[in-house]
């Protein structure tokens, strides 16, 4: 990790805190935040597999509600104070 020059107007509690801590941390805000992008992709996921193979819709919507969860997972920890 880096190292932090520039001083918050708050003390820092933990300076290096754990992915548990982090998660510990998050409120409703940051849940409805991975809620959110998760089933905003969904669709789009469903429509990408239509274009060719019909079959492909499922597995194509739920491929892009995992890689959706990541992009929330990935705007919800900063949030929370990593």
């Amino acid at each position: 990790m880096g190292v932090i020059f520039i001083e918050g107007p708050y003390p820092v509690i933990i300076a290096k805190p754990r992915f548990k801590q982090v998660c510990a941390n998050f409120r409703t805000k940051d849940y409805a935040t991975m809620a959110g992008v998760t089933l905003l992709s969904m669709p789009f996921g469903w429509f990408a597999g239509t274009a060719r193979l019909p079959q492909m819709r499922g597995p194509s919507m739920w491929t892009a509600a995992t890689l959706g969860f990541c992009g929330g997972v990935a705007l919800a920890v900063p949030a929370a104070g990593w």
